[in-house]
């Protein structure tokens, strides 16, 4: 370094800090270190002198130059900033106070230049005016973090009675001197803060705030005293002239032209008190958290509260009319939220209380009334948040616990706030008198979620127990009118969950008493009918008043067909309600319900009543929320809670696998044995044999005698379709039922292969049996059970498998086998090992078929579109992915040749038109993804598509035919197949035409969009 300062001819003289030396009462002759050699050679780059005519910053790129400022900031970090590792950096007590004051200015000026440079204003000494905005903001930004926190450890490194003993109270080893920090701190502050008072709204007035707000926020209380003191009386002579407006009431062009000028400087300098105020915040926060909850006194901003409260109130007086357009009554209100959470609130007077009463109840005006509580127009969009934020803050600091001892003063700001919270509460509860729809918001939502995520835990209490409470009142009042329920409870308490932080979850899972909210709301949610009247006072019948004991409460079919009626009423309702109370159990609070959700399900499965239904139909989707919401659930769970969910795993498989139950609830039973299987640990899964493992014991006493009895029913149904030798369908029970069985144990697979261990190869074995049962008819799940026979392949069923029953039954193992590989869990290999394991048997299959002259197996056809859907070409391989196209051509061929009869396929069962969609989303996903795989093949795909588009035009093929016209539109940009897209474009584009009379609006538009695309890329 000292070569490369000789051979440039650096000269460093000590002259020019005599002066400062003066100041400080020091002699003047400060060494030069290397230190400081390097960090001036760091601040060239930062800041390059402008009479330097041989500085030459690097020139590769537009942004070079920022990016080699932002790299020179880097570089004095490191050389000035002590590591993660250490508490204080040698070399800050190397560098000299001129140093420091050279440092702070340039950085203070570099700043300014990069956010004149992102407004893009041009300045006459800027020479990055045209660099981008985002790196110059980046630039801004790191330059405000390195001030700040240079400043931090110049004052926590200094004497104690210099940082007032919040630095331990211990003396240290190598202090550094005060006058490094006021070198720093003190002379910038000197500098930046009369543009404050005169200019404020100015960019040199913004920059400065913006920089003096960041050193207050990052530095200790020492600094934060300096710029406060420094700065607040600037910003409060600015808003003067709030009292000189106020008597002056001329209304003449050059009189508005000045109100005008004035209005914009007193919203500048009374946002740069919500920026100092702010700063304040996190500063004592810092503190308080350092000291563990010792607060500060006196409190920073005790001398300017008042005034600063005065001010506030008299700009939002003065404005009230037209606030909702005015900069200032934004700003003000700001700052008004901000010293509401700052401040101390017992130091406050009668006057400043009263002010901000006032204050307030003219912000309330605006967001606590009915026919305003939802505004749609930008323009009072911002305005009514800014004053919902304000309304929250005085709940969340001015609600005060009554335990609490507080002044006079603060005693009256709490009850009305109390007040303000009841009337928020009411309307938050109550539907608006406009339309609501999504697109609008809710500002007395706002309220309560900005008063529960900044206040205590006492006001989330308060705010939730009063939902709550609402909550379950209406659901007495109204137990079965659907259509009179009142939702806006409901809806409140779910954005508060999502936007009102922590506290919301724990106020609604914590038990008051005997049980919680959560609970007493499910209790409610699963009353029937006769338990609600009775508790409302209505007279019930003879038979809920006696002991249900003895013969007479035997029950006729009709009574028991009247209990179930109502039973599905109970749940119909309560499927209603449930998305709004599924936000609060995806919370970590929630997992303090889980063990009474678990003892509550335990007790109830297997259900043996109407009644055991409804509790488990609303029980197990809040089980299945909690159980997934994170992978850390698990791990504190109770070991008790944990144990019920294994001992209950027969039952989960028996209710999932059942078609008596409700599928919501069998979804939901689905969902929690998954995870049960996947992050429970089991203390047998270590041993070499592994028949114990979980998953085998339900396979052994749940799956199988299921499927084999479900498999024979179906064969007998089949069967009696056979004789009758008449067209119809089989009963829907036999087939849902094995698709039902077949579906749990492709569960039971992806569970065991994301879990890994000995259950992967039981995962294996399942996978391996679905592909054999698909592609063969007939699978052996293990050497010790006899084979299970699905289907048998005829003649007939292979020549039109549409209509033939039995390639529909071949459909549902190969949908349980995608349903396996869609599962997005476990680690990266599992879908890699079952693929390697199934396509022998897969492409054996596919040899096979393709010897023969008939149309493709539709089992083996759904198999591999499931698998080009699910899994990467890396993961099949690019010779195997060759290897399918062919079959999945001629399934799309076969089927633009027999729309015809793809109604009359459904009569037997769905599963042609969804294996359609499959076909059609498989070929969307090749042509996006590996379309020189299907060069060869673009003379069939085109004319098949577009025989597709022309033949399907019911409503309910819709989503199918959005796929065949988003095949269209991929097809133009396909690399190798333009010769053929232009031989077919006059058939298309007529195809197309056609469609833009289609009754859906949706088919319309994507037809004209693909049609313009075939007309101008071809």
């Amino acid at each position: 370094l000292m070569s490369v300062l000789c051979e440039r001819g650096a000269k460093y003289n000590h002259f020019n800090i005599t002066e400062i030396d003066n100041a400080g009462g020091k002699e003047s002759g400060e060494d030069e270190t290397m230190i400081t050699l390097s960090g001036r050679m760091f601040l060239e780059r930062l800041d390059p002198p402008k009479t330097v005519m041989d500085y030459d910053p690097v020139s590769s790129g537009s942004n070079s130059e920022v990016e080699d400022k932002l790299d020179a900031v880097r570089d004095l970090s490191v050389l000035l900033l002590p590591s993660s590792s250490e508490n204080t950096n040698p070399n800050i007590r190397r560098v000299t106070t001129a140093f420091l004051t050279e440092l702070s200015s340039s950085l203070a000026r570099v700043h300014e230049q990069s956010i004149t440079s992102a407004t893009g204003s041009p300045t006459t000494d800027d020479a990055t005016g045209g660099l981008d905005a985002e790196d110059q903001i980046s630039l801004a930004s790191s330059i405000r973090q390195f001030s700040s926190t240079l400043a931090h450890w110049l004052e926590e490194n200094g004497p104690s009675s210099f940082g007032f003993g919040l630095n331990g109270g211990e003396e240290k080893a190598e202090m550094i001197d005060s006058s490094l920090w006021e070198a720093f701190v003190v002379d910038i502050i000197r500098r930046l803060s009369p543009t404050l008072g005169s200019a404020p709204q100015g960019l040199h007035g913004r920059a400065s705030t913006a920089y003096l707000a960041s050193l207050a926020a990052g530095g200790g209380l020492v600094t934060l005293n300096k710029v406060l003191q420094s700065c607040i009386p600037g910003f409060l002579g600015v808003l003067a002239l709030l009292d000189e407006n106020r008597e002056d009431s001329t209304t003449s062009t050059e009189s508005s032209n000045a109100k005008n000028r004035d209005e914009e400087k007193m919203a500048a300098a009374m946002r740069g008190i919500a920026a100092l105020i702010s700063s304040c915040r996190v500063t004592l926060g810092r503190l308080e958290r350092k000291h563990r909850g010792v607060k500060i006194n006196p409190h920073p901003m005790l001398l300017f509260s008042s005034k600063i409260i005065q001010k506030i109130s008299l700009a939002l007086n003065s404005m009230a009319k037209h606030a909702d357009d005015s900069q200032l009554s934004l700003a003000a209100v700001a700052a008004l939220e901000s010293i509401l959470t700052t401040a101390d609130l017992q130091a406050l007077n009668e006057e400043d209380v009263n002010s901000m009463i006032k204050s307030f109840s003219t912000l309330a005006s605006f967001i606590i009334q009915t026919d305003d509580a939802v505004i749609k127009t930008s323009s009072s969009d911002e305005w009514k948040t800014a004053c919902a934020r304000a309304l929250g803050a005085l709940i969340s600091n001015g609600f005060v616990d009554v335990n609490a001892e507080v002044s006079e003063e603060c005693h009256h700001l709490g009850v009305y706030a109390e007040s303000l919270l009841r009337q928020t509460l009411l309307s938050a509860s109550s539907p608006p008198d406009v339309s609501f729809d999504s697109s609008c918001n809710r500002y007395d939502w706002i309220v309560l979620a900005g008063a529960c995520s900044n206040g205590p835990l006492f006001v989330s209490r308060r705010i939730v127990f009063d939902l709550c409470s609402r909550i379950i009142k209406d659901l007495q009042m109204n137990p079965f009118k659907d259509d009179s329920i009142n939702f806006f409870p409901l809806t409140a308490l779910s954005y508060l969950v999502r936007n009102g932080g922590m506290n919301v979850s724990i106020s609604f899972h914590e038990k008051d008493g005997r049980q919680s909210f959560s609970f007493a709301i499910i209790d409610e949610l699963c009353k029937s009918v006769k338990r609600k009247s009775s508790a409302n006072g209505v007279t019930t019948g003879e038979r809920d008043m006696q002991i249900p004991i003895g013969m007479s409460q035997l029950k006729l079919p009709l009574s028991e067909a009247g209990d179930w009626e109502e039973a599905n009423t109970v749940i119909r309702r309560a499927y209603l309600i449930l998305p709004h109370l599924l936000h609060t159990y995806e919370r970590t609070p929630a997992i303090s319900s889980c063990k009474t959700l678990i003892d509550s399900i335990g007790q109830v499965i297997p259900p043996l009543s109407e009644w055991d239904e409804v509790k488990l139909s609303v029980c197990l989707p809040l089980l299945a929320s909690i159980l997934n919401c994170s992978d850390h659930v698990w791990s504190k769970l109770e070991a008790s809670s944990i144990d019920g969910l294994k001992s209950m795993t027969p039952y989960l498989a028996q209710f999932c696998m059942s078609p008596d139950h409700k599928p919501y609830a069998r979804s939901s039973a689905s969902s929690c044995l998954f995870s049960t299987i996947f992050h429970a640990s089991n203390d047998e899964e270590q041993c070499d044999d592994d028949e114990y493992a979980i998953v085998h014991q339900l396979l052994d006493n749940n799956v199988f005698p299921a499927l084999e009895e479900a498999v024979e029913s179906l064969k007998a149904d089949v069967s009696d379709l056979a004789c009758k030798e008449t067209s119809g369908f089989v009963s829907a029970s036999s087939f849902s039922r094995v698709e039902d069985i077949l579906n749990f144990m492709s569960v039971l697979g992806s569970a065991a292969e994301c879990k890994g261990g000995p259950y992967a190869r039981v995962g294996d074995a399942i996978a391996k049996f679905l592909v054999e049962l698909t592609c063969t008819g007939m699978a052996k799940f293990s050497s010790n059970r006899e084979a299970i026979e699905l289907i048998s392949f005829t003649k007939d069923g292979k020549e039109n498998p549409l209509m033939n029953l039995s390639a529909h039954i071949s459909t549902l193992s190969a949908s349980a086998f995608g349903n396996m590989l869609s599962v997005q869990n476990g680690g990266p290999f599992w879908r890699q090992r079952i693929t390697h394991k199934t396509l022998p048997t897969i492409l054996k299959a596919l040899q096979e078929q393709s010897q023969s002259q008939y149309p493709p197996a539709l089992g083996t056809l759904a198999i591999i579109c499931h698998m080009l859907c699910c899994l990467p070409v890396s993961v099949l391989g690019g010779s195997h992915v060759r290897q399918f196209v062919p079959t999945l051509v001629a399934g799309l061929v076969y089927y633009s040749k027999n729309t015809s009869v793809l109604v009359e396929s459904e009569m037997l069962s769905s599963k042609a038109s969804g294996l359609l969609s499959i076909v059609i989303a498989s070929l969307a996903k090749m042509l996006s993804n590996s379309p020189d795989d299907l060069t060869k093949f673009m003379e069939i795909i085109i004319p098949s598509l577009s025989l597709l588009c022309a033949s399907i035009i019911s409503n309910e093929y819709i989503p199918i035919q959005v796929l065949v016209l988003q095949c269209l539109e991929l097809a133009t940009k396909h690399p190798h197949a333009r010769n053929t897209a232009q031989r077919e474009k006059e058939q298309v584009v007529a195809v197309l035409s056609a469609l833009v009379d289609h009754p859906s609006s949706i088919i319309r538009h994507t037809a004209v969009q693909v049609r313009n695309v075939w007309y101008s890329t071809l």
